[in-house]
């Protein structure tokens, strides 16, 4: 993905056009908020291993 920042993901496409999972409807409110937070979490991403900045980079 890094390479190719643009570049569309077409499985996480798939899986979004899918109706809910009928257990999301048993869940109660915390429950609820945590399955939300769970979902929206994201790896923060690795930092650049060869910036530009760097002496000798060239």
């Amino acid at each position: 993905m890094a390479a190719w920042p643009e570049r569309r993901y077409l499985f996480a496409e798939y899986c979004r056009a899918l109706p809910p999972h009928p257990a999301e409807a048993a869940l109660d409110a915390g429950q609820r908020a945590r399955f939300d937070r769970a979902m929206a979490y994201r790896t923060p991403p690795e930092p650049d291993r060869w910036p530009l900045d760097t002496p000798g980079a060239f």
